[in-house]
């Protein structure tokens, strides 16, 4: 049986990295399907297989990066940020000519034996060494990265990425990235959509508009955790600034749905 991880409080980007990577570590030690299943939630590896592509041609491909990319993906180098267990990369592998995945966790090697059970071989991994990538600079195409940075504990971490996203993508180069919406009204979603619709406006208008925008500089960090949990929720407006201040365009905005709903991410197209 799995280790269970208990809550705790959490008070740096160090010790965020080692509680995550220490459970990701536990689920490898179980066995290596467990290790696949454990970054979403899957209950098997075909479902692990058929989530990963569901969401990188429905969720990172969206409309104008599709068409923005289509003719030429295979002369392109991807770069994932948060690669996991290689869910989305085995996808983003099919499609783009190279693909750089990178994480904080230790069992990379265990991605790379899905990856290839996948028969990719157009890939590496890394590890995260201090919110930088061994990538050199304006050297990629394009960025992802899908349930991660609600995940970092602290805003100085993902102005780091945000910095890092700057420096090794090309001049016209894209970018989607997702970050953790701010809940408070919609904490729980519900299936009721005019409900899930009347939450949204509020949180949108109150806690993300008024709240956070005026009195907490547009984010949250949350450090009182379980693994999973969402550290760190960033307003609209906070994030695109971060952006822009690293020299990034922003192209889209717009959220995460569930069913008819509304889910737990925000995102944003960029370009250099």
């Amino acid at each position: 049986m799995i280790k269970k991880m208990e809550k705790k409080k959490i008070n740096s980007t160090g010790e965020n990295i080692d509680f995550y990577s220490d459970a990701i570590g536990n689920a490898a030690e179980f066995s290596f399907e467990e290790f696949l299943k454990w970054f979403n939630a899957n209950t098997n590896i075909t479902e692990v297989v058929d989530s990963g592509y569901k969401d990188f041609f429905g969720e990172i491909l969206k409309g104008k990066l599709y068409d923005a990319t289509r003719k030429n993906s295979k002369e392109m180098t991807a770069l994932e940020i948060g690669c996991g267990g290689g869910r989305l990369m085995n996808a983003s592998c099919k499609y783009f000519g190279k693909v750089m995945g990178f994480d904080i966790h230790s069992n990379l090697a265990l991605a790379e034996k899905f990856l290839k059970s996948r028969g990719n071989e157009n890939f590496e991994l890394n590890k995260i060494n201090d919110d930088r990538f061994s990538v050199e600079n304006n050297s990629v195409d394009f960025i992802y990265s899908y349930i991660v940075f609600q995940h970092v504990l602290k805003m100085n971490c993902f102005e780091s990425y945000a910095k890092e996203i700057s420096r090794v993508l090309k001049d016209r180069g894209l970018a989607i990235i997702y970050f953790g919406r701010p809940r408070f009204f919609s904490l729980i979603i519900s299936d009721n959509i005019f409900l899930d619709t009347a939450t949204f406006i509020l949180d949108r208008f109150i806690f993300e508009g008024i709240f956070l925008n005026l009195f907490r500089n547009g984010y949250q960090e949350n450090g009182q955790v379980k693994v999973n949990t969402v550290n760190l929720v960033t307003t609209m407006r906070k994030a695109e600034a971060v952006f822009k201040k690293n020299g990034l365009k922003i192209l889209e905005k717009g959220f995460t749905r569930r069913n008819k709903g509304f889910g737990t991410q925000y995102y944003l197209i960029l370009s250099k």
